[in-house]
């Protein structure tokens, strides 16, 4: 892969990771509650409240996705399919720079 590839691809998911964070961070402030909640309030607050948990599990995860793809441009290991060694098409990666896989692998999982 050349240079100025890895070097757009790190970009790309440097950016992305800050921004999850951010969105993260945005979970995790403080909501004050001044006023007597009804009981259809509560429920919603709570259904509210479950969706953000799943959506911040699949923050993390990404998160996570993302740290192993820059750990990866940082060994030399990235944009190789872990199955068989073999280049991952660009075009994948331009998709979803976390992928592991090259499309001949990517459906054997």
């Amino acid at each position: 892969m050349k240079k100025e590839d890895l070097i757009n691809f790190k970009k790309r998911l440097e950016k992305e990771r800050d921004d999850l964070e951010k969105m993260m961070a945005e979970f995790h402030k403080n909501v004050e509650f001044t006023d007597v909640l009804s009981e259809d309030e509560v429920a919603d607050i709570f259904e509210s409240t479950q969706a953000e948990e799943v959506l911040e599990e699949n923050i993390k995860k990404r998160i996570s996705k993302i740290n192993l793809a820059l750990k990866k441009i940082e060994e030399g290991s990235y944009g190789i399919c872990e199955k068989c060694g073999q280049p991952i098409e660009k075009e994948r990666l331009e998709v979803d720079p976390t992928s592991f896989f090259c499309s001949k692998h990517l459906n054997m999982l």
